[in-house]
């Protein structure tokens, strides 16, 4: 997070700062709130006139379309909003778009195909499209079913397709998934930037859900690059450093010759 220094995070968690190892608790664009389910409950209540029944946190992922309400306290001082999963590795994320100048006329950012991503999506900070998840049919009816719903990507990423509103246009998919055709030491995150060695390719971030075992059964090596695949995230081999000089030497030779 602390590498993406035009984003401000803030974390709302009923953990204390000190729980958090990956250096999130000293950064400065990183910001720490208190909040439980039971806070939560009542805020939500009173934003939307919905009360939540959370069987568990993962049903929190349904409201996530209305956290423009739900959260505009704490949201004033903001163009966009957005969420991001925790089960993400971070790349440069203005670099793919998320960045003043490529959402000045732009109220979404998604992903290549879909406006709505549950991993990562930005939403512009005013009334019209903080209030779109209302116009959702039966919304109150499925917000309060004990299972999840799903709305925050599908349901409510079709109404965004659908409203009067400006998508930012992604020509090809700008992120990395958890892939079986994703080897050990093919991904590689270097002081701020997610790269895909065999294509020399960047990317925005990285999903690693059917990842998530293995970086639950381990500490984060610390430093500023690490491997990440299948078992979690490890220090770089030596294969990997060499393949990412070949990679940087491109990249340079190509801005060297005006190539994109």
């Amino acid at each position: 997070m602390s590498w993406n220094k035009d984003f401000q995070f803030l974390i709302f968690t009923d953990q204390s700062p000190s729980e958090w190892s990956d250096g999130a608790a000293g950064a400065a664009n990183v910001q720490f709130r208190h909040l439980n389910a039971s806070i939560f409950l009542r805020l939500a209540t009173r934003r939307t006139a919905i009360e939540p029944r959370l069987q568990d946190g993962y049903k929190l992922c349904d409201w996530r379309m209305a956290y423009g309400e739900i959260f505009a306290t704490w949201l004033r001082r903001f163009h966009f909003w957005g969420w991001v999963d925790l089960d993400v590795v971070l790349g440069r994320l203005a670099f793919f778009g998320y960045n003043a100048s490529a959402l000045t006329d732009k109220d979404v950012a998604g992903e290549f195909g879909w406006p709505s991503q549950g991993p990562l999506t930005l939403l512009r900070n005013c009334p019209e499209v903080n209030r779109l998840w209302r116009r959702l049919p039966d919304v109150a009816t499925r917000l309060q079913h004990p299972s999840i719903q799903r709305l925050n990507e599908w349901a409510f990423g079709d109404l965004l397709w659908s409203a009067p509103i400006a998508r930012l246009a992604r020509p090809f998919p700008t992120q990395l998934s958890s892939s079986s055709r994703h080897n050990e030491g093919d991904i590689m995150w270097h002081q701020g930037r997610l790269w895909h060695l065999p294509s020399c390719g960047e990317a925005s971030y990285l999903h690693f859900a059917h990842w998530k075992a293995a970086f639950e059964s381990q500490i984060l090596p610390t430093g500023q690059a690490f491997l990440l695949g299948p078992h979690g995230a490890i220090v770089p081999s030596d294969a990997a450093w060499a393949r990412l000089e070949h990679c940087t030497y491109e990249e340079a030779e190509k801005s060297r010759c005006g190539q994109p």
